[in-house]
């Protein structure tokens, strides 16, 4: 009996080993390769292995099985079966009527051309360097070419800070909604930005094309010093950053137009004992100093009458209340002959209205005790005047929150808003 379970259980063993030699290539195991590390498999294969779930012998996991045997390994990328979107350029931008040789301190114009291929809302300029210069100025809104549906010019302005032989990288952003859709770099572009010879004394600091002193007026402005009010015209030029040598105060009054036309009025303070003003700017066209004198002659009379500071003493004014009493004199004339009143009040009603536009008190002001009166709108002017009592004067502009006032000793000034007293 004991013989005969041997020869069965070795019959068994020999059964098993043909079955197992037979299906060796469906084993679980051979979903990973022989005499490998278990945690380089995990690496590589980029799943990790669940053991203690069932699986088929293809070694996929079936449909209808609620465990998941593979999940994703976290040395694999996420992203590594997804294709990205190629990005599409579609902002170009170049230089032309870029000049060869410009000077440092001088505001160069540049022109640019912009290919657009897609929608946009704005677009941005912007310098890479601040050290070398700054964009100051954007001349003109985006300049549409009738002749191509996507070309467009820009003109902007650079002002070099010092000596360059290439102009710094400019930044172009496409924007829409407020985000930035594209954005480019304009590469550097080589150009000679050289200093002007420090030699000349009277340089105020002005690159034009043309420079003109329209008008100008002296007067005392204390015991030791006078002033002097100039309205300057300038063209293509870097007229804001004017500066004199050699004088006590200056600054910008007023300034209107832009790059092409400007005007400003300028003041200086100097000492009494000069005879003349020198100044000279630098003439962009003809690339030489361009030197003007000015003789130092008090006028008695207040210099904001004599430069048309003062908005009631205009030429525009002045015709206006002549045509209007001419008028008067028409219908008066005309009730003598014909003897009928219509005439007569329409002469009255006219002469009426000039005399409320004339003396009219709606702009008449009082302002404080100890008010300082400024030269300029400025914290920092110069203050030639202070109130030693409640003054009654005349609004003459408003510029933010100060407000040009004619003193009644007939000179003009700025005071802040706070000083006038509120009815």
């Amino acid at each position: 009996m004991k013989y005969f379970l041997r020869l069965f259980f070795i019959f068994l063993i020999g059964i098993n080993l043909v079955y197992a030699q037979q299906n060796t290539d469906n084993s679980v195991f051979n979903l990973f390769p022989k005499k490998i590390d278990n945690k380089k498999a995990k690496k590589d294969s980029g799943f990790d292995f669940i053991p203690n779930q069932k699986q088929d012998n293809s070694g996929f996991v079936p449909n209808n099985q609620k465990n998941t045997i593979l999940k994703p390994s976290p040395f694999q990328n996420s992203n590594s079966n997804q294709h990205e979107k190629p990005i599409t350029k579609s902002l170009f931008a170049s230089y032309i009527d870029l000049p060869n040789k410009a000077y440092v301190g001088q505001l160069i114009p540049i022109r640019i051309k912009l290919v657009i291929a897609r929608k946009f809302e704005t677009i941005k300029f912007s310098s890479l360097s601040n050290e070398d210069g700054q964009v100051i100025d954007y001349l003109t809104d985006l300049i549409h070419d009738e002749n191509s549906k996507n070309v467009y010019f820009k003109n902007i302005l650079f002002k070099a800070n010092k000596p360059l032989d290439q102009l710094p990288p400019l930044y172009i952003e496409l924007i829409n909604k407020n985000e930035i859709e594209e954005s480019i770099s304009l590469p550097s572009h080589k150009i000679s930005i050289i200093s002007l010879n420090d030699d000349e004394e009277r340089f105020i600091n002005v690159f034009a094309k043309k420079l003109e002193i329209k008008k100008f007026k002296t007067n005392t402005f204390d015991d030791k010093n006078l002033i002097m009010v100039m309205e300057i015209n300038a063209q293509n030029s870097n007229i804001e950053d004017i500066k004199f040598k050699n004088v006590q105060k200056q600054g910008i009054d007023t300034k209107s137009g832009d790059y092409e036309n400007n005007t400003i009025f300028y003041f200086i303070i100097f000492p009494k004992e000069r005879q003349k003003i020198q100044m000279s700017y630098f003439d962009t066209g003809k690339n030489k100093f361009q030197i003007i004198n000015l003789p130092v002659e008090i006028e008695q009379e207040d210099l904001s009458t004599q430069i048309d500071l003062n908005p009631k003493k205009s030429k525009f004014e002045l015709y206006k209340e002549l045509a209007l009493i001419g008028i008067v004199l028409i219908f008066l004339l005309l009730f003598i002959i014909k003897k009928k009143y219509f005439y007569a009040l329409i002469a009255i009603a006219l002469s009426l209205y000039l005399v409320y536009t004339k003396f009219s008190p709606k702009n008449d002001i009082n302002i404080k005790q100890n008010t300082k009166v400024r030269i300029l709108p400025t914290e920092k002017s110069t203050i030639f005047h202070t109130t030693t009592k409640i003054e009654h004067v005349e609004k003459l502009n408003q510029i933010n929150s100060y407000v040009k006032i004619l003193l009644p000793n007939k000179k003009i000034g700025w005071i802040k808003d706070e000083d006038i007293i509120k009815n």
